[in-house]
């Protein structure tokens, strides 16, 4: 095994599995919010991974190109045991981490990653954004301003972070401060259609989408225009009926 001139230099292994964490897509979402404890203890753990692929990978390949790990060598003007190999983790943690980026689709590992560890939220949204059909994917959304946004989700930020979705809005209006009772008040289908006529559904996602931050939202839910359509009608207020005095 290795011998270190310096206990400091233990800190080379261990930043290589932080590195490797937040590098890989997959991994650095779910460690992008987790407490610092456990942070370092999975970096540990990773570290260890790192050191061991990193120790075969001297071992058993870069010991067959002698010139070659002289000259790696000399890059390093400092003489102390095993630094090289600390060196050698860090750059095996980074090149480990792209490449599995580089193999695994990332739309994959979100998918996965709002699966396992995601908010209700962040599942809604996920789901919006990859419905087939547009009607299927419209949502709801109230902001705590009272405005309120139907229209699905064109892109949604790195999740469980601070967290931003790209809605296209079909419809908006608002929210009464004291009943909450809801009034859309815009309605966007002759725009949407007029874009999508012409072959500019570029357009809509440049001229058209709305960013919110994910903490200024108050409810999301999905849309469906029928029911909202049969809700409506079922709460009009109904006539009476006068009795014609004779």
């Amino acid at each position: 095994m290795l011998n270190f001139d310096s206990p400091a230099l233990l800190i080379l292994p261990l930043l290589s599995g932080y590195l490797f964490l937040i590098s890989f897509y997959f991994s650095r979402y779910y460690h992008s919010k987790i407490e610092t404890q456990r942070l370092i203890f999975n970096s540990m753990l990773c570290a260890l991974f790192i050191y061991f692929v990193s120790y075969y990978f001297d071992l058993k390949i870069l010991q067959h190109y002698p010139d070659f790990r002289n000259n790696l060598k000399k890059f390093n003007p400092f003489v102390f045991q095993s630094l090289n190999f600390g060196l050698l983790t860090l750059g095996v943690s980074l090149i480990l981490s792209y490449f599995l980026n580089f193999v695994i689709p990332t739309k994959l590992m979100l998918k996965i990653t709002v699966r396992l560890w995601g908010d209700e939220y962040e599942r809604l949204f996920y789901k919006s954004m990859n419905e087939k059909k547009i009607e299927d994917g419209l949502l709801m959304i109230t902001t705590e301003s009272g405005k309120v946004y139907v229209g699905y989700v064109n892109r949604i930020s790195k999740p469980l972070i601070n967290q931003q979705i790209e809605i296209i809005p079909y419809m908006s209006g608002y929210r009464e401060d004291e009943t909450k009772v809801l009034h859309l008040t815009t309605f966007y289908f002759d725009i949407l259609e007029y874009f999508i006529e012409n072959g500019q559904k570029g357009k809509i996602d440049d001229e058209m989408g709305i960013i919110l931050p994910k903490d200024k939202i108050v409810s999301a839910s999905r849309f469906s225009l029928e029911v909202f359509n049969m809700f409506s009608i079922q709460n009009m207020p109904k006539k009476k009926n006068k009795s014609k005095k004779e």
